[in-house]
């Protein structure tokens, strides 16, 4: 089984899921557990059973994978919106499968893995923005303003190309 996390998955996926665990962490967890290296307080054992591993080994390793996660549900979120989105703005999905190998990555590297980062990040952000911990805010919404805007932007242009093949 071949594993590899790519440039998109990591920068389009894994930062928006990022974004929410730190914002969890931060905001809930780390309050109650007395600061940041509270946090796995009760794993003090863990050491002795993942041989060198330490506490703040295994927290990190935790918020990472966490991370990952909660990155892949917000994508997954976002995949159910394209159906609706494609109903008033359709791309042409296949275009990724049969096009040209290299408009493909040009269209990859430039205009989706973007648009994926921008409408990722704004669900991340409203997650964080809806949590009655961060309500008084208000600067997160211009944040997701402004990158849903230019994710309108950016699948304006992706739906043109997709079309044109």
């Amino acid at each position: 089984m071949k594993f590899s996390i790519d440039r998109h998955t990591l920068f389009a996926h894994s930062v928006p899921g990022f974004l929410v665990v730190m914002a969890v962490y931060a905001l809930a967890v780390a309050p109650v557990q007395g600061g940041p290296n509270g946090f796995f307080n009760r794993w003090e054992g863990a050491g002795s059973l993942l041989g060198a591993a330490s506490p703040q080994w295994v927290e990190i390793l935790a918020l990472v994978v966490g991370a990952i996660v909660v990155g892949e549900v917000i994508d997954a979120f976002r995949d159910l919106l394209e159906h609706l989105w494609d109903h008033v703005q359709p791309i042409k999905w296949d275009f990724l499968i049969s096009g040209d190998q290299e408009k493909v990555a040009r269209f990859v590297d430039r205009y989706f893995t973007f648009y994926v980062f921008d409408v990722n990040t704004s669900i991340a952000l409203i997650l964080v923005a809806l949590s009655p911990l961060v309500r008084d805010f208000w600067e997160l919404w211009i944040l997701v303003v402004i990158l849903l805007f230019n994710a309108v932007t950016l699948r304006r242009e992706m739906a043109r190309i997709s079309q044109d093949g």
